[in-house]
């Protein structure tokens, strides 16, 4: 068994013995992670309903926008932030 107080990060939490510079707070968000993906085709998997295929426009804090074409015919999907299950490259 490990260590009781240890943070499974090596150094640990910054402000806490043993300093380190990983912790709550630092790294990347999930708005930021999907930033990388805007120009590309990709899934996007939501709560209830089907997945939504098309090409990733735009990522706000609280929405992700899809244009896929469906039937020959382009349209806009806004998706809000908390209904995403996942997000796959297409």
């Amino acid at each position: 068994m490990s260590d009781v107080g240890s943070t499974g990060y090596p150094g640990g939490y910054p402000g806490h013995p043993g300093g380190g510079s990983y912790g709550p707070g630092y790294g990347v968000t999930l708005v930021e992670r999907l930033h990388g993906y805007i120009g590309k085709s990709v899934t996007v998997y939501v709560e209830e309903g089907n997945p939504i295929r098309g090409m990733l426009q735009a990522v706000g804090s609280n929405f992700v926008e899809v244009q896929r074409v469906v039937n020959g015919v382009p349209e806009t999907v806004i998706i809000p932030i908390y209904s995403i299950k996942a997000i796959t490259p297409a």
